[in-house]
């Protein structure tokens, strides 16, 4: 490959931590996928601060938040300016899993990190993107193109899911594909990546590649069983899953169940916001399977994702009001915010009860802990008694702390109100004084009114005319109370008219509003969701302890490839190079060494690596490829010859530091710049650093610059070169391994040797020979 690729992790490998890889093709830096863990460390994005203000493009994979959860922080507080690409799914899906994650913290917490303005802004970023759609990114400085395209493919998993092709030059391509599905499901197609061979480097991850999944009936089958044996016993189940991604997936099983027979039962989505998240997957059925769109048509167009059994609720007080026994989807797997953490502490003692999850969530969470050890434990028929959790919840203000912070609430509406009074009184000021000047602009008179617009008056204080004054001049306002009264404005049409004034509200408008405005805070539920403005809350912390009770079991629903798949997609693949991120340190290994154990993949791939976050590496296939900056002097003085589309120029010019830039790109740049020779070039061009500059490359001094000998650029064949002699008048035939041209000029190409001979008697047609041989060269 001919260009310089480097490839740094900033989180998300040799662990499960959430996926953000840098990518640098030459001078150009891609952002594969932008994640932030559940609990939203700061701490995690360090080397992500570092970066951001010098990243040109991001690429999102999918929309959960271990895939872009950092993006509207990263806008707001870090310094990410660019665009970003995004299948059309991941982005809306995208603002919904933020949007759930941002809510369900303001629900036990001051959450501050970023806002809704700070997400919609980052999201007013993205370029949508359509599979198999050649996009050209272009630099963000200078809008030039940059030579690098990207191409989304389906990788499956979730809606919009995307596997990126990334190629400067076509027959050499990075791929990334991490968290992808081959599997086909109800709503998605399986992913292509077996389709895309041979790429020069292969980004991809090992999360699954030490784990066998089940069948799908199978699991299908377990989770369907559990649920009608909780809800006979007269128990609620608790199906754990995320907000917009694999909850799909999910609710069109359970739709179709729930048609067969379990109607009596109540189906519900918990959620921030469940009709936007089905809308969103009704507007997007493209980027689905095949299955869902025939049963579109068989059902003469009805949408399958229209889900006439399920419930869509967005507060604890609308579950609550949902009578009999029920079945809730509730988003935040991880359990360490939201609903599905509220319902688990008050459903899990309970042992009528029972709690499914459905994926792994990210370590460190309480469902990751349940999953990997506890309900083990309970599966052998033991019960947790002393399970510690820190209850979080926004609680109403009372007593003395809720009249502090009227008092509080009071002081400042009376300090807004002063403001606004002051605002007025100089805008009031300012117009009097513009009369002033329009009519009689003296110096005592704006004195006066100064005077007057300072001070306040419980009446109208008597103006003391002057003598000589016009009478229309004595006409003065003055306040009265605290009112301000408005002059009227005049241009050459007469009097200045407000539209504001005369508007009519149309009292349907102002009903759907009222009934909109009643509409947010019973869906908001409680206390606890409402406004400050309404009911002033504040948050609270507590510990509690736990007796776990109710049954839990884990039903695999991920939607990722398995360890088998993942290493027989390796072998159709057959990357050239291949990066290993986002596993754990065991199933990293395990991958990287069934590729060294086997012999074929032994044979074509050259680099197997699997650094470690922040470790940057260069996954160059030349090695002799350096990068310098060529001064604006340099430049404008090659000559340039063209060969097979390309710009080629012979370039003669010293190495100088990148900190003498200002001086280099004079006329004598050599003599201001500092000379590099030797090895310390090489050290400076292979400096990995990213603060540390680029080499310039500046004019010689010309006493010091030396001619050098034609060098021709290209190859020719002789049966082609015989068809330009002809076209141009001169007559020649092949004999003995020979072109002779007008019987007296022969022209040879030797065995094993990289040059033509040009032979024959000085003649006119000796020199129409070799010119037109010269021209089919490029000649620096």
């Amino acid at each position: 490959m001919t260009s310089i690729v480097k490839f740094t992790p900033l989180s998300g490998a040799k662990n499960e931590g959430p996926c953000c890889y840098l990518l640098e093709v030459d001078q150009f830096k891609l952002l594969l996928d932008c994640g932030w863990t559940e609990q939203f460390d700061v701490d995690a994005l360090h080397l992500l601060k570092n970066y951001a203000p010098h990243i040109d493009a991001v690429l999102l994979s999918h929309p959960d938040l271990a895939h872009l959860g950092a993006l509207p922080y990263a806008f707001a507080k870090l310094g990410l300016d660019c665009p970003v690409y995004a299948t059309t799914p991941v982005s809306l899906m995208g603002q919904m899993f933020l949007f759930d994650a941002w809510k369900a913290r303001q629900l036990e917490e001051d959450f501050d990190l970023f806002t809704l303005d700070d997400i919609e802004a980052a999201f007013a970023r993205v370029v949508d993107l359509k599979y198999q759609q050649n996009i050209m990114l272009l630099d963000r400085s200078t809008n030039a193109e940059t030579g690098i395209t990207i191409e989304a493919n389906l990788a499956g998993h979730m809606i919009g899911g995307c596997l990126y092709r990334i190629w400067k030059d076509k027959s050499e391509q990075i791929l990334y594909a991490v968290d992808y599905n081959h599997r086909r499901e109800r709503h998605l197609a399986g992913s292509v990546l077996e389709s895309l061979t041979r790429p020069y480097l292969l980004i991809t991850d090992s999360q699954n590649a030490m784990y066998e999944q089940p069948k799908q009936k199978d699991t299908v089958r377990k989770m369907i069983d559990q649920i009608q044996s909780a809800l006979r016993q007269d128990g609620d189940v608790l199906i754990l899953t995320d907000t917009a991604g694999r909850v799909l997936e999910l609710l069109q099983i359970l739709e179709e169940v729930w048609k067969k027979g379990l109607s009596v039962y109540k189906l519900v989505f918990l959620t921030s916001c469940p009709h936007q998240v089905i809308e969103h997957a009704r507007t997007n059925v493209e980027f689905m399977s095949k299955h869902i769109k025939d049963k579109m048509e068989e059902r003469g167009g009805e949408n399958p994702f229209d889900l006439r059994h399920v419930e869509r609720i967005s507060s604890m007080a609308d579950l609550q009001r949902i009578p009999g026994r029920k079945v809730v989807l509730a988003s935040q797997d991880g359990l360490s915010s939201g609903f599905g953490r509220e319902l688990f502490i008050r459903w899990a003692g309970n042992e009528k009860n029972a709690v499914c999850f459905t994926n792994r969530p990210p370590p460190g969470t309480l469902g990751r802990t349940l999953v990997d050890v506890l309900w083990r434990v309970l599966d052998k028929g033991n019960v947790l008694d002393d399970l510690k959790l820190e209850h979080r919840q926004r609680i109403p203000l009372r007593g003395a702390e809720l009249e502090a912070f009227l008092v509080e609430k009071r002081r400042l509406e009376q300090e807004e109100i002063e403001r606004t009074e002051a605002l007025a009184l100089d805008e009031l000021t300012l117009e009097d004084d513009t009369d002033a000047t329009m009519f009689a602009p003296d110096d005592d008179e704006d004195d006066d009114l100064a005077a007057s617009a300072l001070a306040r008056h419980d009446l109208m204080a008597p103006h003391i005319t002057k003598a000589g004054e016009e009478f229309f001049k004595q006409a003065k306002a003055f306040d009265m109370y605290p009112c301000v009264d408005r002059r009227s404005r005049w241009d050459d049409y007469g009097e200045v008219i407000r539209p504001e004034d005369y508007m009519i509200e149309d009292p349907r408008e102002a009903e759907a509003r009222a009934a909109e405005a009643a509409a947010e805070a019973a869906a908001s539920g409680d206390s606890v969701a409402k406004t400050p403005e309404e009911v002033p809350t504040k948050c609270v912390s507590r510990e509690i302890r736990l007796q776990v009770r109710c049954r839990m079991w884990f039903s695999e629903f991920e939607g990722r490839a398995d360890g088998k798949s993942v290493k027989n997609i390796l072998k159709l693949v057959k990357p050239r190079n291949l990066i290993v991120v986002h596993g754990n340190t065991d199933s990293t290994k395990h991958l990287v060494d069934f590729c060294d154990s086997d012999p074929e993949m032994a044979e074509y791939m050259s680099k197997k690596l699997s650094p470690s976050v922040g470790e940057r590496v260069d996954v160059t296939s030349e090695r002799n490829i350096f990068q310098l900056k060529l001064t604006d002097s340099l430049v404008s003085s090659l000559k340039f010859s063209e060969v097979h589309g390309y710009s080629i120029a012979w370039v003669n010019g010293v190495i100088a530091n990148p900190a003498d830039d200002a001086g280099a790109d004079g006329d004598d740049g050599a003599a201001n710049a500092t000379v590099a020779t030797g090895d310390d070039v090489v050290a400076a061009m292979e400096e990995d650093t990213p603060d540390i500059g680029i080499p310039m490359l500046t004019a010689p001094a010309k006493k010091n610059l030396a001619g050098h000998s034609a060098v021709f650029i290209g190859d020719i064949r002789l049966s082609n070169l015989r068809s330009v002699l002809e076209q141009n008048g001169i007559k020649a035939h092949f004999s003995g391994g020979a072109l002779i041209c007008n019987d007296t000029v022969a022209v040879r190409k030797e065995d094993g040797k990289p040059f033509l001979s040009l032979e024959g008697n000085v003649c006119e047609t000796y020199y129409a020979v070799r010119e037109l041989l010269y021209d089919q060269f490029a000649i620096v």
